[in-house]
């Protein structure tokens, strides 16, 4: 193995595609892939429970969906104007503050939701 494949290999690949149109594609991949696969959860959720099954899918994102959008939103948004746009410390806090903020109302929250939903529909 060569020197030269190992410095490769040590970079990932957001890192080696640095100044590349990369990352404009990349936030457009990620759209596309969120919304074929909210569109597959949906659908299957339609299909297995009728009108119930779509809004058990919207009471199990409650409240929690809302932080992350925010948080994915800055995130492509800065991938999609790159290099325009530039990371900064305000927009790491901001992104960091709301994945926290997702993550302890999808722990401590979102379970009561669901059991008050599931009680209502059943």
């Amino acid at each position: 193995e060569s020197a030269d494949m190992r410095n490769w290999l040590a970079r990932s690949p957001c890192r080696y595609a640095r100044g590349t149109k990369f990352k404009k594609t990349a936030a457009i991949g990620t759209l596309l892939w969120t919304g074929f696969s909210a569109g597959i959860v949906a659908a299957a959720s339609v299909l297995r429970l009728g009108a119930r099954g779509m809004l058990l899918c919207i009471a199990g994102m409650l409240p929690h969906f809302f932080f992350y959008s925010l948080a994915y939103i800055v995130i492509l948004w800065y991938l999609y104007h790159y290099p325009q746009s530039e990371w900064n410390a305000g927009k790491t806090g901001f992104v960091a503050i709301m994945i926290l903020a997702g993550i302890m109302t999808e722990a401590y929250l979102n379970p009561g939701i669901v059991k008050w939903f599931l009680k209502l529909i059943c």
